[in-house]
């Protein structure tokens, strides 16, 4: 006599966030795909913002991918918010390794753009040209002082860090850290379009992902 056909096996019970009350360690531990940094970005998200109000503000989160959509909200992405990857983000063949010489190349063909580098909080450049003129070194070196700077006037006002400074300037510096990365991009314009700024960060977010 043959046995009886096996039950089939439930499906894990899924796991209800609050994305307004959550830790990232609550995030890291429930949430397939969610690693510590994308995890940690949208908790800094939700404090620069206040809270969430549409699942949809995930998507401005910077880092913010597709499948991690998904996994957090059951469903996914409306439209095409964002691409599916660097790749595509800057224009780049999906199955082309991209390496920094390429983003900060791809990012200083940006229109009004004068050059772009990429350093670490050591003060050590990593790729990336300047405009004739610009002391590629000094710049490197200025940025984390400047968020050092800026961030203590910030905690002290609003108990909060901020990751982008703007320099008026000519040219302009935009400035962007990640943890131990910045990317500063010089730029014909004072403010650069919202696009590239959500670009800058998601592109920087993403290479601290890649180097973890």
């Amino acid at each position: 006599m043959a046995p009886p056909p096996a039950e089939p096996e439930a499906p894990a019970a899924s796991v209800a966030f609050n994305l307004n009350t959550c830790t990232a360690d609550d995030l890291v531990q429930n949430i397939p795909g969610s690693n510590r940094e994308l995890a940690q970005s949208i908790i800094d998200y939700r404090a620069k913002i206040g809270s969430y109000n549409r699942l949809e503000e995930l998507l401005d989160v910077p880092g913010m991918t597709k499948e991690a959509y998904k996994n957090l909200t059951g469903e996914a992405p409306p439209g095409n918010r964002f691409p599916l990857s660097l790749n595509e983000l800057l224009g780049f063949p999906p199955e082309q390794h991209l390496s920094l010489k390429d983003v900060t190349e791809r990012i200083a063909c940006w229109p009004d753009v004068t050059g772009c580098v990429l350093s670490q909080s050591s003060g050590l450049s990593l790729v990336g040209t300047v405009p004739e003129g610009v002391d590629k070194a000094a710049i490197v070196a200025f940025a984390p002082r400047m968020f050092e700077s800026i961030n203590k006037s910030f905690l002290e006002v609003s108990g909060q860090e901020t990751d982008a400074l703007v320099i008026p300037t000519s040219p302009s510096f935009h400035l962007f850290r990640n943890r131990d990365l910045f990317l500063i991009i010089m730029s014909r314009l004072s403010q650069m379009p919202e696009r590239h700024v959500k670009v800058a960060r998601f592109v920087l977010a993403a290479l601290s992902v890649r180097r973890d």
